[in-house]
């Protein structure tokens, strides 16, 4: 009884935790313009690495067609630019505007304020076993895709 009380906390915080990062990521990003999926992908494109949508989408393992919305929007906003692919004439070619690249400096100044955030509240090796957590649960769900998707 005692083991199920412990998963269930660690559930509900695990959760709570979610919301409460969310929630700083949306406020830090409030005054770029930038949320959630449309930061992902530009952080990708940010990358330097020619991405064609599907490339887009295979890595952040969206759909095509929602990867395509969120595109089209940033294109819209001028953070990204769409190009003819050389190689593939059907396919596009996705690189950061001066806007975006602009706007990804500006996202990645904000990270390291939240880095800083959280480096106030644990030891180095803290941060070491906090950051080993994560990547552990990030792995899990990376290579157990359908667990990402299944109802409970």
């Amino acid at each position: 009884m005692e083991n199920e009380e412990e998963e269930d906390k660690i559930g509900r915080e695990v959760f709570k935790t979610f919301w409460m990062m969310k929630t700083r990521f949306n406020y830090l990003f409030s005054d770029i313009g930038i949320q959630g999926t449309q930061g992902r992908i530009m952080s990708l494109v940010y990358s330097g690495k020619a991405l064609t949508p599907i490339s887009i989408a295979q890595q952040m393992r969206l759909t095509r067609a929602t990867v395509t919305e969120h595109l089209n929007e940033l294109e819209k906003r001028g953070y990204i630019l769409k190009t003819p692919s050389k190689t593939d004439k059907r396919s596009k070619v996705i690189r950061l505007a001066p806007k975006g690249k602009k706007a990804e400096e500006e996202i990645l100044k904000k990270i390291a304020v939240f880095e800083e955030e959280l480096s106030a509240l644990f030891t180095p090796e803290e941060l070491k076993q906090f950051g080993n957590f994560l990547s552990r649960i990030s792995d899990y769900y990376i290579s157990n895709e359908t667990t990402l998707r299944r109802d409970y």
